[in-house]
């Protein structure tokens, strides 16, 4: 869609793609004047607005739409009598929103539905800058190996971990930040269920602070399990 756009087809054939790569293409959708960027608007929006999609979940008994990605790129594959009655042969050849394709996934791996603030959130997710994202990952995986790997001399003082994430949760993008503390949680092994909670605690005054400023970060430490305290018995 963001290829067909008129004034993006006027600017494909001036730029040699294969020798800029990808790191031109991310300069351009810094730019918010150009037509990609607007293209790329257009398109995204094209799968909430156009196609009627609402972002209520009340809409989770209406028939069942074709795939995204199966309409997204043409597949004409018959479908399977279980899926679809007969009788509906083509009640699902507009393709299906973004918000449907995410909520069905949602009910069948047990997390929440995309809710309206999220669209915004994953609209702007590819325009960060991915070496931005490399320093700060780079940065926060090292000061925890120093405040929690190294010996007691040469370890840094504790909390350093903690500082490194709110520094970095606040300097990136709207909820990019976020996800980096969510990523911590999930990839670093003494980022955990106490780790998080006097992390909120530290960068909310209030429980209701906590869960407007960090609502992905709340509602995955109220799901996270607590750390097996292993206790040792000595013997004679």
């Amino acid at each position: 869609m963001v290829l067909s756009r008129r004034p993006v087809r006027a600017i494909v054939g001036d730029v040699d793609w294969k020798r800029e790569g990808r790191e031109y293409l991310l300069t351009v959708l810094d730019d918010r004047s150009n037509a990609i960027f607007t293209a790329w608007d257009f398109a995204w929006d094209s799968l909430w607005d156009e196609r009627k999609v609402s972002t209520d979940t009340s809409n989770a008994g209406q028939k069942e739409k074709k795939g995204f990605f199966s309409s997204l790129f043409g597949r004409k594959s018959a479908p399977k009598p279980e899926q679809r009655p007969a009788g509906e042969e083509g009640a699902g050849d507009v393709m299906a929103g973004l918000h449907t394709m995410l909520t069905e996934l949602a009910e069948r791996r047990g997390f929440l539905p995309l809710f309206h603030e999220d669209v915004r959130i994953l609209k702007g997710m590819p325009r960060v800058k991915p070496g931005r994202l490399v320093q700060a990952w780079k940065e926060i995986t090292q000061y925890h190996h120093q405040e929690f790997y190294l010996s007691e001399k040469e370890q840094a003082k504790p909390g350093v971990t903690s500082e490194c994430l709110q520094k970095w949760h606040y300097n990136l993008p709207d909820k990019i930040g976020e996800f980096l503390v969510l990523k911590a949680a999930v990839d670093l092994e003494h980022v955990n269920k106490p780790f998080i909670g006097k992390y909120i605690r530290q960068s909310a005054r209030t429980q209701e602070e906590a869960e407007k400023g960090m609502p992905y970060l709340t509602v995955y430490w109220k799901s996270m399990s607590n750390p097996v305290v292993v206790q040792q018995t000595h013997t004679l």
